[in-house]
């Protein structure tokens, strides 16, 4: 990296939710322009779709024509490499994946691995995979069963540069694992899954860790799920506007949070 200190980018999962319109986006917006409307005003995305079905080429190419030249996108990987293979994926998968991310060029952020809810470690598979990814992107892991959140998952992601994705699921936030140079945060909201909106001490408490990461010099990714209601655009912009004022955060006090002792800053 080769600033010491970047602003924390704060955004969504997605950027298509039907219940944006007339809230979000303007009733007469067009869905093609409601990327560049979107991108106005947050600094980067995670593309979900792309866990259902991998974005055809033209319309990777689309996106990037239709956001500013800093803005980022990030991308959750094909549930057929994570849910259906579960890291046992052949080579032709991986590949159709990344190739279908080249029209978004330098504007492509980490990839997002999202593990199955209810798949117990398997730290063999995890090894076996983590050697197989190109090194010409980076990569983040998220894993909702807690048995994965242990030092035999952290040491091969750290030595291999990648991230241990943070996630608030509704139950309480997952370890504050820190294995590479950058952080990547999936907030669900702080109730039921996907709903309701985080207070401000909450967004406080999130900001000033996410502050404190930055200024270590590590790029910081956070995206909001709590899509019912707006709640996580709200919940995106308030953390935006706090990470823009730093010093508003700076003397709160700092949550739990925990740096591998594997990991590796470059």
């Amino acid at each position: 990296m080769s600033e010491s200190r970047t602003t924390p980018r704060s955004g969504t999962s997605g950027w298509m939710h039907a219940g944006w319109r007339g809230t979000f986006y303007p009733r007469d917006l067009r869905p093609q322009d409601r990327l560049a409307f979107y991108a106005a005003r947050f600094g980067s995305v995670e593309v979900d779709t792309s866990f259902y079905r991998l974005p055809a080429r033209r319309s990777a190419l689309a996106w990037s024509r239709s956001v500013p030249a800093n803005f980022v996108f990030t991308v959750k990987a094909s549930r057929r490499v994570t849910h259906v293979a579960r890291l046992a994926a052949p080579d032709l998968e991986l590949t159709a994946l990344l190739r279908s991310l080249e029209p978004l060029g330098e504007r492509i952020g980490p990839i997002l691995f999202q593990l199955p809810p209810r798949w117990p470690c398997n730290t063999a598979r995890l090894a076996a995979f983590l050697p197989r990814l190109s090194r010409d992107f980076r990569y983040a892991f998220e894993f909702p069963d807690p048995s994965w959140w242990s030092a035999a998952v952290y040491e091969p992601l750290a030595r291999y540069r990648a991230a241990f994705c943070i996630r608030d699921a509704g139950t309480g936030p997952s370890p504050m694992e820190i294995t590479t140079d950058f952080v990547y945060a999936r907030l669900g909201g702080p109730g039921t899954p996907s709903q309701g909106g985080y207070g401000a001490r909450a967004l406080d408490d999130w900001a000033h860790r996410f502050s404190r990461w930055s200024a270590q010099g590590r790029a910081v990714y956070c995206y909001f799920g709590n899509h019912e209601s707006c709640h996580g655009l709200r919940d995106a912009a308030e953390l935006a506007s706090r990470l823009a004022s730093p010093a508003r955060s700076a003397s709160l006090p700092m949550g739990p949070e925990r740096r591998s002792a594997h990991a590796h800053v470059a």
